[in-house]
């Protein structure tokens, strides 16, 4: 694992511009304390870093990790999105929007953030009717 600052110096000279990080791996090392770090080693860089919650802490229940985030992210939670409103976060609950925004590539249709996109074709795909007609 690159912390964000190295991570953020291997891809910024290469044109990218925001990442979104799911620390689950760190979650389940650190607990509360390593999704922590990522937010703060993230401020200040020259890089977008948005920090979803933790998507499996722990795994399964097949293995022992160095913790379970549940009650934590319960407790936690309201401080999360507290630290996320300072950072400019408009949205009630970015984390639990982040976690449903869907990776661009699969089925042929998937919507995102910005729209409905055509992944085969890599176009955006009119919602309204008047869009494709050029009227209002």
């Amino acid at each position: 694992m690159a912390t964000p600052p190295e991570f953020a110096r291997a891809v910024v000279p290469r044109g990218t511009t925001s990442v979104v990080a799911d620390p689950h791996e760190i979650a389940n090392v650190l607990g509360i304390e390593g999704v922590r770090y990522v937010l703060d080693a993230s401020e200040g860089l020259p890089l977008t870093v948005f920090v979803m919650a933790p998507s499996c802490v722990p795994a399964t229940h097949l293995e022992t990790s160095g913790a379970e985030l549940l009650w934590v992210m319960r407790q936690e939670m309201a401080h999360l999105l507290a630290v996320a409103q300072e950072m400019g976060s408009q949205l009630h609950d970015p984390f639990m929007t982040l976690s449903f925004l869907a990776l661009p590539v699969i089925p042929a249709l998937k919507l995102t953030d910005k729209a409905l996109v055509d992944v085969t074709r890599f176009e955006f795909v009119p919602l309204f009717e008047e869009q494709r007609t050029g009227g209002i």
